[in-house]
């Protein structure tokens, strides 16, 4: 996506607070936002495509992220897609 492009995202988390945050940093440039609540649904969202970037959670029930980005990049025709990892988990180092 060229800068200042608005831009077709993905959001794929189960948690209500983690949707709304990524929503609010991202909504100012007039992005095209969907949401998918685990990774089967992120699965067949991105199948149906136009997507220009996915922001997927690593942990989330039915099919956690790292399962759902192996079954994106296995469709073929995805390996550009920019998938970005995010966790809500913090580690103490």
């Amino acid at each position: 996506p060229g800068a200042g492009r608005a831009c077709r995202i993905l959001i794929a988390d189960d948690a209500d607070l983690n949707r709304e945050l990524a929503e609010a940093l991202l909504a100012g440039d007039n992005h095209v936002i969907d949401f998918a609540l685990d990774g089967e649904e992120a699965v067949r969202r991105v199948q149906q495509g136009g997507y220009d970037i996915v922001f997927m959670d690593v942990q989330m029930p039915r099919m956690c992220g790292r399962d759902a980005t192996r079954a994106i990049r296995a469709l073929g025709g995805f390996t550009d897609l920019p998938i970005v990892a995010m966790t809500a988990q913090a580690l103490p180092e």
